[in-house]
């Protein structure tokens, strides 16, 4: 499968990643360590007290249990850059192997570009991040649907066909317990990265031919949301939150209270909610995880294709 992910990523391996099985209790370890990581005491105490503020999660939940519960729920497999290892839960199904491996594969190639920690544990750049791991994301969807099916030709969906298949997604994983009951922003935030960044990596391939995404990485969201303002290498007019106040103008980014920045796919799973609810109480972050883990596999057109679950 190695070479069928080099080609499709235009990328060379320098080296073969391991490969290794680890059970659900060790899965929950490593969402454990790698949230707490990623997000630091006080830094998620500021997103913690921005969600609450804005309704965007109830005010009993409690941010860390509850994305811990739901991450051990939805990983499928996840690339670890420290080893240099693939890891496969024990209880995956066999006729899922394929579609983690091929998944996670794409990691382990990026990894040798790139360092993949240095990029997703950015401390108080949330919305960077967020940007870079949907890039990260995007690009291994687009890859493993290339590898496993072929036929597909991802290189011919019309643009924003990747998002538009959110509802699709949603409706899988919402077979399982955790992610059903999670809040509208926790949900979009868990599909976001797979979705919105493999629309941006099509926006790419189009417009940059024969370059490699991780040279130039997009700085915020509004850039995976809106090519054409990656192309311009600027951000527009945001609204800002200083302190828990909001604030109009200047262009200034929303802060979480321990002055992370929090961009325009966070804001749109909250406008979202909002329209569907008439208040500010679903959404979700677009990074709201712990890194490494994914593997949301929209189904190409006319496929459906039971529950899924991340890989990451």
């Amino acid at each position: 499968m190695m070479p069928s992910v080099a080609q499709s990523a235009q990328l060379a391996f320098k080296r073969e990643p391991l490969v290794l099985r680890r059970s659900r209790e060790q899965v929950r370890d490593y969402v454990i360590h790698k949230f707490d990581q990623d997000l630091p005491p006080r830094e998620l105490s500021g997103l913690e007290a921005a969600l609450h503020r804005f309704g965007l999660i109830p005010d009993p939940m409690q941010l860390r249990p509850t994305m811990i519960d739901l991450l051990t729920e939805q990983i499928a497999g996840y690339y670890d850059a420290d080893s240099n290892a693939l890891y496969i839960p024990a209880d995956i199904e066999p006729s899922q192997l394929r579609n983690v491996v091929s998944h996670e594969l794409v990691h382990a190639l990026q990894d040798q570009y790139v360092s993949l920690d240095s990029i997703i544990t950015q401390q108080g750049h949330n919305d960077r991040r967020s940007a870079a791991q949907a890039v990260l994301e995007g690009q291994a969807t687009v890859v493993q649907i290339s590898v496993l099916m072929p036929e597909q030709r991802p290189d011919t969906y019309p643009v924003g066909w990747f998002w538009q298949q959110r509802v699709v997604a949603a409706r899988l994983q919402g077979q399982m317990a955790q992610f059903s009951r999670a809040p509208l922003w926790l949900r979009e935030g868990l599909i976001f990265p797979y979705l919105g960044g493999a629309d941006f990596i099509m926006w790419f391939r189009h417009n940059r031919p024969g370059r490699s995404v991780l040279t130039a990485m997009p700085t915020s969201t509004e850039q995976i949301l809106h090519p054409d303002r990656y192309a311009e290498g600027g951000v527009r007019g945001r609204v800002g939150l200083v302190h828990g106040v909001g604030r109009r103008g200047g262009g200034g980014p929303v802060f979480d209270g321990a002055g992370a920045r929090v961009g325009q796919a966070a804001l749109r799973a909250a406008l979202r909610g909002e329209a569907a609810d008439h208040r500010w109480t679903t959404g979700r972050a677009a990074r709201g995880r712990a890194r490494g883990v994914e593997r949301l596999d929209a189904p190409p057109p006319g496929e459906d294709q039971g529950h899924s679950r991340l890989n990451t």
